[in-house]
């Protein structure tokens, strides 16, 4: 199970979203987890994206 947020300065979903999901499918293969893409006005300084993750493993 896993969950992943994705924050992108100046969001816009026909530019940035068949890359983002592209990357998804890169890391995650046919199995694409939960997901949230929030688009912001600024991030830490010179950043333009960034991901939170949370996953579960079983041991």
């Amino acid at each position: 199970m896993a969950k992943i947020m994705i924050y992108v300065v100046g969001y816009r979903l026909d530019d940035h979203y068949p890359i983002i999901d592209a990357a998804r499918v890169a890391l995650f293969g046919d199995h694409k987890p939960a997901n949230v893409v929030l688009g912001v006005a600024s991030l830490s300084p010179g950043y333009l994206i960034e991901v939170d993750a949370v996953a579960v493993v079983d041991a």
